[in-house]
């Protein structure tokens, strides 16, 4: 029943896409894994310009994997080893907008066990952070909000299945998205962007690394009043379609979370 549900939203989403065409712009967009995507100690490059994830913790741990998360990728960054690991940079999201904008990453672990929770992608404390937490997979503003249920939406998570998470703030709204659909709750307070983060959170503390897969971390601006279905589309990496190969890409996308 929930594929059924996720197949008919993620079919109306692409659906529009066709109608409003994508007019939202890729701020940053890490393919993590393939050829020249990654420097010396698997440091996430940015494809789009320099806003390069320089900064490492423990960087032999990070693997890279065979396969990914959408048919177009060929490998993703593997954090499971329980090493502490992960990359971060000081200052290079400091012009993110805090309004219209949005965050998105593919993201699959093992087990919901404590060992794996911690941030996937995050913009800074204070920024957008998309984690797995103890209920599932979460999102918030780090450090100040939940955006959706607290610690993770329960049912959310399904062991080593790659899932689409993303974070939208669209004139002053904050939603958290879980393959295309929208979580309950939102939040309307404004995030401080400046230091983006993979695999580990703001300071590092406690539970902050994440031990799983990570592929496909992009990071959009758009325009007020553009249309929610192009900003996911950009972000889950699904091309402008044609109308009559709508519903077969929505299918496709379900097809994603495979084991």
């Amino acid at each position: 029943m929930k594929q059924t549900t996720s197949l008919l939203a993620l079919g109306g989403l692409l659906l529009s896409l066709s109608a409003a065409g994508a007019a939202t712009t890729l701020y940053a967009h890490y393919p993590l894994g393939e050829p020249g995507t990654l420097g010396a100690s698997n440091e996430p490059l940015d494809a789009v310009g320099s806003r390069h994830v320089t900064e490492s913790i423990n960087p032999g741990a990070v693997t890279v994997g065979a396969g990914g998360a959408t048919a177009g990728s060929t490998a993703f960054l593997d954090t499971s080893d329980p090493t502490n690991s992960g990359y971060y940079h000081l200052s290079n999201f400091s012009d993110l907008p805090d309004d219209n904008f949005a965050i998105g990453v593919y993201a699959r672990a093992a087990s919901l066990d404590a060992a794996n929770h911690g941030t996937v992608v995050g913009t800074g404390n204070g920024g957008f952070d998309l984690a797995l937490k103890p209920n599932g997979w979460a999102g918030s503003v780090f450090n100040v909000a939940w955006v959706g249920e607290p610690n993770g939406v329960t049912g959310s998570f399904t062991a080593d299945t790659w899932t689409h998470l993303a974070l939208v703030r669209a004139d002053g709204v904050s939603t958290f998205y879980i393959d295309g659909v929208a979580q309950a709750g939102t939040f309307a307070g404004a995030p401080t962007n400046g230091l983006p983060h993979v695999s580990v959170a703001p300071g590092g503390a406690g539970s902050g690394y994440f031990d799983g897969g990570i592929d496909e971390f992009r990071v959009v601006t758009f325009d007020s009043g553009e249309p929610t279905a192009n900003v996911l589309g950009t972000l889950m990496n699904v091309p402008e379609p044609s109308s009559l190969s709508l519903l077969a890409l929505a299918g496709a996308a379900l097809l994603r979370r495979r084991r």
